[in-house]
């Protein structure tokens, strides 16, 4: 037997599915073979049938009460604040999107500044460890006078290593 067709305790509350077939049962919608079922039940269930006078009772109510129509433009007004709102959402959210945006891009452009920096630091210092041998000889470059005068005395061997000068 399944819980509905049992008899029930009066004092005891009827729960959400039964109140759902009730209203159901108000308004029209239940098939047939559910609503024989559901009279059935009824005739032993004093808390559904408890249950049912008072939604009947709010259902008379509520035809009682006076058919009201909205503004002709209530919906025109309603879809305006609904957009005006989510404008002011959209708005809200893209700025600090935007603000996180900005943050990220900078601090890229800080790290790449930083790299970029190292890079040609390395290069400058690569650079001088090529060119030690000049610098070292910078001042005897300087008294030779012109860059012809050195190339000569370069091509005279003067300048080669590990030669012994004779």
């Amino acid at each position: 037997m399944d819980s509905h067709s049992t008899t029930r305790n009066p004092v005891k509350a009827i729960d959400l599915d039964e109140h759902n077939e009730l209203v159901a049962y108000l308004d029209g919608e239940l098939d047939e073979a559910s609503c024989e079922r559901l009279e059935a039940q009824l005739l032993e269930d004093e808390a559904l049938q408890k249950k049912l006078n008072e939604l009947s009772k709010v259902w008379d109510m509520l035809d009682s009460l006076p058919n009201v129509t909205a503004a002709q433009d209530f919906t025109k007004s309603t879809m305006e604040m609904a957009i005006v709102s989510t404008k002011r959402e959209i708005t809200g959210n893209s700025g600090k999107r935007l603000l996180s945006v900005r943050i990220l891009l900078l601090c890229a452009a800080m790290l790449l500044g930083v790299f970029a920096s190292r890079w040609m630091q390395q290069d400058n210092d690569r650079m001088l460890v090529e060119d030690f041998e000049v610098i070292e000889n910078l001042d005897l470059y300087r008294v030779g006078g012109s860059v012809e005068f050195l190339e000569e005395l370069d091509e005279q061997g003067l300048f080669t290593r590990g030669q012994n000068r004779e």
